[in-house]
């Protein structure tokens, strides 16, 4: 694989021969992923005829179980992609882009219980996502990459 050299070609330039093992969890991590993603390649330019309609998923309808009981409604107005606003864990100091953790959605927008497991929340997640993804619009979300939440570990 191409990308796995030059991952490793910049790691190197970096890191030198330090953190080998950081590397080598990381691209184990990326191969098993890659295995384990349903998706088929999109066409590059899909964006340029896209009609796209951006929400905060709790001022549209609560949470995603209330989102993906309006997703009728959203592909009868023509809507091919949804631009969801902060989605990720935060403190909402900054209206969701002062992102605490990167890897774990709001739970206030999952409409579960503070005790569900995280398999019961990244399901709602993925339901949400397969539900939109059958009515053909595509899921994208607002994420801050240039600043955490002071409470980021």
């Amino acid at each position: 694989m191409e990308i796995i050299k030059k991952l490793k070609s910049l790691w190197k330039q970096l890191y030198g021969n330090a953190y080998e093992h950081e590397l080598s969890n990381f691209i184990h991590y990326i191969k098993n992923f890659k295995n384990n993603l349903n998706i088929s390649p999109q066409p590059s330019e899909w964006y340029k005829d896209a009609i796209v309609y951006s929400l905060y998923v709790d001022l549209f309808n609560e949470n995603f179980v209330g989102l993906r009981q309006r997703l009728d409604y959203i592909q009868k107005l023509g809507v091919n992609c949804l631009w969801l606003l902060p989605v990720l864990d935060s403190p909402m100091r900054d209206a969701g882009f002062d992102i605490r953790n990167y890897k774990k959605i709001r739970e206030e927008l999952l409409g579960l219980s503070p005790e569900a497991s995280e398999e019961e929340r990244m399901t709602v997640f993925k339901e949400f996502i397969e539900d939109a993804h059958q009515r053909n619009i595509r899921i994208i979300f607002d994420i801050a990459m240039n600043h955490t939440s002071e409470e980021h570990p």
